[in-house]
Order: structure tokens, then C-alpha cells, then sequence
């Protein structure tokens, strides 16, 4: 068994990376701070709204992203079995733009 292998990081050992209370106190702290659900995380006057606004550079972005991702063992694990993006590339890129959509814009 090596890193690279699914089996260095089977799925009794999820758990322990992010459990439910803990990502509902996260969430809860995210929603502390956010201003306006309607605009995002980030809001109008952010960085990241003035970065990311004009089309292109999310959607590339995101194909960076992917290019990065894809070979890491557990990334790669997990979009083999839990992802339909073998099957539907173009499908699961357009999901990942409205996902970041709502993120950032609202």
C-alpha cells in the first residue's frame, strides 16, 4: 500500500476528517459573517467580485483547478467513485460554474 493507493485512506477514516457538528459549526460561522446570503460570501465591493466578474477568468479558473486536482490520489479517488464526470465532463464543468456562481454572486 502506498499513498497513491485508494486503499491508504479508506472510508472508516472520512469521518475523521469532517464530521457533521463540525461542519455545522463551520457553516454557522460563515453565516455569521456574510452580509447579504443574496451576494454571495463575499459581496459587491470584495477582491473577489472585481477578480472573478468578468466570465472568462472564473471558467478558467476552474479548468485550472481540475488540471490541478486530477492527480491527486484521494481527489482522484473520490471523482472516480462519487462523480459523473467521466461520463459527462461537460455536464459536471457547467455544475461547478453555477456552484461558484452562488458562492461568490448569490
Amino acid at each position: 500500500m502506498n499513498a497513491y493507493s485508494p486503499s491508504a485512506f479508506p472510508p472508516e477514516k472520512w469521518a475523521a476528517i469532517v464530521d457533521r457538528p463540525a461542519l455545522e459549526k463551520s457553516l454557522d460561522k460563515i453565516r455569521e459573517i456574510v452580509r447579504d446570503p443574496n451576494q454571495g460570501l463575499f459581496g459587491p465591493d470584495s477582491v473577489t467580485w472585481r477578480v472573478i466578474a468578468p466570465l472568462p477568468v472564473l471558467s478558467i479558473g476552474l479548468f485550472q483547478a481540475g488540471l490541478l486536482e486530477a492527480p491527486h490520489p484521494y481527489v482522484g479517488f473520490g471523482t472516480a467513485k462519487h462523480s459523473r464526470v467521466a461520463k459527462d465532463p461537460l455536464g459536471r464543468f457547467e455544475r461547478s460554474i453555477r456552484a461558484f456562481f452562488d458562492w461568490y454572486f448569490g
